[in-house]
């Protein structure tokens, strides 16, 4: 936060107002018009807001923020070095393909054609429900933005305390596994290991492996090996079983 704050401190004023009048060609609307007016007091306020809003709404959620983000960096990259680049373009919703050095991206409603692209880099999303952006620079360099899978892992409240196995009234995933084991099904959207679910879930390493393994043997998560790490991820029957169980965030809505 300290280092990501500091740069953000530090881009100059001109460079705001000049990208500010770059994406709104039109006029700058009210919602942005006075950070192009004082730009340096602005991104201070910014700043001085960030860090409050880190303790009070994403903290709660670091360690399944922190696993999710590096097991889909992981998934992609897979894909990435045994697939290809257009393999792995086919798997972000059809919002990116490639025809010979021509990119083609398609934001929102907008279809965007970004020809000598130099450098793409392709950034998941935990917030901001499928939203897409975008961005260029002179040097040919593209960004975008996609949904990561493991969000589905943040629906709902800060991981709640597992000691009691008890499951949340309706909710019928966890009245048939129980709540922890319906905790680790949930987590399994995305591949990822032992630690890494046990870190998002507030589980012992112990009670994750003892519920895969039960898993594995029912036939609704496979496991594999990636280099050096052993992952799992939902089977072809366990993800029907959370398809057709998982009305948490139905419970969630009525709820609110």
């Amino acid at each position: 936060m300290g280092e990501g704050t500091a740069l953000l401190r530090a881009v100059s004023p001109p460079r705001v107002q000049a990208e500010l009048e770059q994406r709104f060609p039109q006029g700058i609307p009210d919602e942005v018009r006075a950070l192009h007016s004082d730009p340096e007091a602005r991104i201070a306020e910014l700043c001085d807001f960030l860090p409050a809003y880190w303790r009070a709404a994403l903290a709660p959620f670091a360690a399944p923020l922190r696993a999710a983000t590096e097991e889909e960096i992981l998934l992609r990259a897979r894909i990435l070095a045994t697939q290809g680049p257009d393999t792995l373009f086919g798997t972000l919703h059809g919002r990116l393909s490639r025809r010979s050095d021509v990119l083609r991206l398609d934001v929102g409603t907008m279809r965007i054609t970004v020809p000598d692209v130099s450098q793409l880099v392709i950034v998941p999303l935990l917030f901001g429900r499928g939203a897409s952006f975008f961005a260029s620079a002179p040097d040919g360099s593209v960004a975008l933005s996609y949904q990561a899978k493991g969000a589905a892992v943040l629906v709902g409240d800060a991981p709640p305390d597992r000691r009691a196995d008890a499951p949340a009234r309706g909710d019928r995933l966890e009245i048939l596994l129980g709540r922890s084991r319906a905790g680790v099904v949930r987590g399994l959207v995305v591949p990822t290991t032992t630690s890494a679910l046990a870190a998002t879930l507030g589980l012992a390493p112990s009670t994750v492996s003892e519920h895969l393994t039960s898993l594995v043997a029912a036939g609704l998560v496979q496991r594999r090996r990636a280099g050096l790490r052993v992952l799992y991820e939902l089977d072809g029957p366990g993800a029907a079983l959370v398809e057709y169980l998982d009305n948490r965030r139905n419970l969630a809505a009525e709820r609110g």
